[in-house]
């Protein structure tokens, strides 16, 4: 079996890695100016006495697409922080229903928060909203980041179908995983 075909069987259907690939890619790049407005504004601020006059709304529509940016790629993984104090009361059965909860409850916080961006996203280019600072529509931005939180929302239907066709790996089997806090 190809290395591509095992982990499918193991972990469930994932997204191309072309699409990882360039998620990965918009969040790095949205680190990085993140990290390059900041260098400029406090250089700008402290050595010349002249501050980038939008520093905080610029940081705020890259947040948001960095943010939304990494959420499908968590989503695939299941990189999500866990808690593991009760897991070793949730074992066989029980521990696939509490997967199925987890997988059910953040494909539906990922469905609320998709309809409650495009709804504001809507509502913003009707108003011809625009951002204190630049005087440019924000309705954009949050379209980027509606169109970000609809693959999230498309990746977790995925593992949810694959989960309830017996096809994912415990997520929490390693207890020592990378996302555990306790």
């Amino acid at each position: 079996m190809a290395d591509d075909d095992r982990a499918e069987a193991e972990d469930g259907p994932r997204p191309s890695p072309f699409f990882v690939r360039a998620l990965t890619l918009v969040s790095a790049i949205m680190m990085f100016c993140m990290m390059a407005v900041t260098f400029v504004d406090v250089v700008g601020r402290y050595g010349f006495n002249a501050p980038i006059g939008a520093t905080f709304e610029i940081i705020e529509l890259m947040m948001g697409i960095l943010i939304f940016s990494a959420l499908p790629i968590i989503a695939r993984n299941r990189g999500h922080i866990n808690v593991s104090l009760l897991d070793r009361f949730f074992q066989g059965r029980l521990r696939w229903f509490e997967q199925l909860f987890i997988l059910a409850f953040s494909t539906c916080a990922a469905a609320f928060i998709t309809s409650r961006m495009w709804a504001e996203m809507q509502t913003m280019r009707v108003d011809q909203d625009v951002g204190e600072y630049l005087d440019m529509e924000l309705w954009p931005f949050i379209g980027i980041i509606c169109a970000l939180s609809v693959i999230t929302f498309v990746v977790l239907v995925g593992l949810l179908i694959s989960h309830l066709k017996g096809e994912l790996a415990d997520a929490n089997a390693d207890h020592e995983a990378p996302g555990d806090i306790l």
